[in-house]
């Protein structure tokens, strides 16, 4: 009995809690395919990977993937202000509400919460 309450509360825990980890930028997959003139692999914008767990999201889904040598997003693009937008979600709060005042932002610096996503 003590095992089930113990795993029931942590359980409640974790769907209270949002973990994330994520890659701003990623390395590019080509060799010398810097545009700041080094012979190195440079930061590539066009992927990146996102791992998240817990908060009413959904468990255990792979959502999008990169090309063969994973050079662009090829299926279920998001831009990163779509991961804030699911980030902000399970907390009540909206991207377009959280503004400083005197800095408007452009709309296209808001994202959609990924819904394939939320539970």
């Amino acid at each position: 009995m003590a095992y089930y309450y113990l795993f029931s509360t942590l359980n409640a825990i974790n769907d209270a809690l949002l973990y994330s980890i994520n890659s701003p930028v990623h390395t590019s997959p080509k060799q010398g395919d810097s545009n700041q003139g080094s012979d190195g692999r440079d930061h590539h914008i066009l992927g990146f990977s996102v791992w998240m767990a817990g908060g009413g999201l959904r468990q255990g889904i792979v959502h999008g993937a990169t090309d063969e040598i994973g050079f662009h997003a090829a299926e279920n693009r998001h831009y990163v202000t779509d991961i804030h937008a699911t980030i902000l979600h399970p907390l009540g709060l909206d991207s377009r509400r959280l503004e400083i005042p005197g800095r408007k932002r452009l709309d296209i610096d808001h994202g959609q919460p990924i819904r394939e996503l939320i539970g």
